[in-house]
């Protein structure tokens, strides 16, 4: 893959990945037998499995009253509805709480809140299960959110919290491809927009752009 846009500054950092060629180009990590003797990786011995796009977008909103991370996944295989995971391991130790939108993470020392914006709650197709890789990596606790779609527009918003802060107050709105999410947080409001394309503008949130991901913080 590769960074296709990038754009860093003291109130947020934005990054681009495109990883299309990641599914139509040969690994030796992916022949039989690697990296353990029962590995079949067979849908990518020969790369075969091209997309017509891959592309992940993060932005990192910074500064009081705390970070918002926010992750826009565009996928798109083909013309065709097909069945795509969006995976996210967490430490074993960590608990989550329920099975809601939004979900909450409670480690040792911290909290995190993942919402799902535009999406119900709890999200159809959400599990999370003990994965054991096989290996002698520990075992991880794995979140997955399947969805089937010609292309699924995942979109994650997470929200970490000291012990003892408050919950945000956060709305979101999906308007075609576009998802649109407001966070409240200790009087600031961080405003947010996702899309593959070209987004509309939502009245609800008053903001339009013309770009993939935008932001905007009133306070």
């Amino acid at each position: 893959g590769r960074i296709a846009a990038a754009l860093l500054s003291p109130f947020a950092d934005y990054v681009r990945g495109d990883a299309g060629a990641a599914y139509a180009t040969y690994s030796p990590l992916n022949a039989p037998g690697v990296p353990f003797p029962s590995s079949d990786w067979s849908w990518g011995y020969d790369g075969g499995n091209p997309v017509e796009r891959a592309n992940r977008s993060v932005l990192v909103i910074k500064g009081a009253p705390g970070p918002l991370i926010v992750v826009g996944d565009d996928i798109q295989k083909d013309t065709a509805a097909h069945d795509y995971d969006w995976v996210l391991h967490t430490d074993l130790g960590n608990r989550i709480d329920g099975m809601a939108n939004p979900l909450h993470f409670t480690g040792r020392q911290s909290s995190l809140d993942l919402y799902f914006p535009g999406l119900e709650s709890p999200p159809g197709g959400l599990s999370a299960r003990v994965f054991d890789h096989g290996g002698d990596d520990p075992m991880t606790r794995r979140l997955l959110l399947r969805r089937r779609s010609v292309a699924p527009g995942f979109v994650a918003a997470f929200v970490p919290r000291q012990p003892g802060d408050a919950a945000p107050h956060f709305i979101s709105e999906r308007l075609g491809n576009a998802t649109f999410l407001a966070l409240r947080r200790a009087g600031v409001i961080d405003l947010v927009v996702v899309a593959p394309d070209h987004a509309p503008e939502a009245a609800q949130f008053q903001l339009g752009t013309d770009g993939r991901m935008a932001a905007a913080r009133m306070v």
